[in-house]
């Protein structure tokens, strides 16, 4: 009887062994896709430039390899004032009055002018320019009458 257990304790051991190599293995072998040329960047993803001069990224996920363009970002563009468009701002003296649609109605807030932030500055800035640009209307004047 101990001896039957030895023999599949034995069993498996060796058959756990095997397969922890075959796994090892799998992980360090090259996808099925991949282009030869491309180089191992980090584990699991690898980087190929074509013909065209484009670099793709090739990355090892559960439901396969995924391949898709790197993208380089100039440093001398100036990111977009985010933020300051879709408020609407109305000053009553010292305390400035903010509205902005949200997903569930419309969120209002009051700041004074010495504590906005920077979004609320470029929003009050902005309200601010935009008045100026409008002309004045003037109200109809009633007809005389004589």
């Amino acid at each position: 009887m101990k001896t039957r257990y030895l023999v599949i304790l034995l069993v498996t051991v060796t058959g756990l062994a095997l397969g922890w190599e075959d796994k090892k293995r799998a992980k360090e072998s090259r996808p099925r896709g991949l282009p030869a040329e491309a180089e191992q960047v980090e584990p699991n993803m690898w980087r190929h430039t074509d013909a065209d001069g484009k670099t793709w990224i090739y990355r090892r996920t559960p439901f396969g390899l995924n391949r898709y363009e790197e993208k380089v970002e100039d440093s001398d563009q100036q990111p977009e004032a985010v933020g300051a468009s879709g408020i609407r701002v109305t000053g009553d003296g010292e305390v400035i009055r903010f509205e902005r649609d949200g997903p569930f109605g419309a969120y209002r807030w009051t700041r004074k002018k010495s504590e906005l932030t920077p979004e609320e500055r470029a929003a009050w800035e902005k309200s601010r320019t935009e008045k100026q640009k409008q002309p004045d209307k003037k109200p109809a004047q009633p007809a005389q009458q004589k």
